[in-house]
């Protein structure tokens, strides 16, 4: 296997925000919801973890977050 080339800040950043958003909620039948929007989030492939991907996406029902990776204006700072 190939080395992983994660970025190992935004992979802190991400993993600190996942768990921040909570524990799932019981679940809701589809007829009791005005709208019904279904995800399905599979995980990261080997070849894609050794890419450096990072896992960005936390499902929470009924929440669905992406942590967007990102640089603050000065070009240096990294935050989500």
């Amino acid at each position: 296997m190939g080395r992983n080339k994660t970025d190992v800040d935004f992979d802190m950043l991400i993993e600190e925000n996942k768990s921040q958003v909570g524990p799932a909620l019981n679940h809701v039948s589809a007829s009791e919801m005005g709208i019904c929007i279904c995800v399905r989030k599979r995980p990261l492939f080997d070849k894609e973890y050794q890419n450096g991907e990072i896992d960005s996406v936390s499902a929470s029902n009924p929440k669905v977050v992406v942590h967007q990776p990102k640089y603050k204006v000065d070009g240096i700072t990294k935050y989500v």
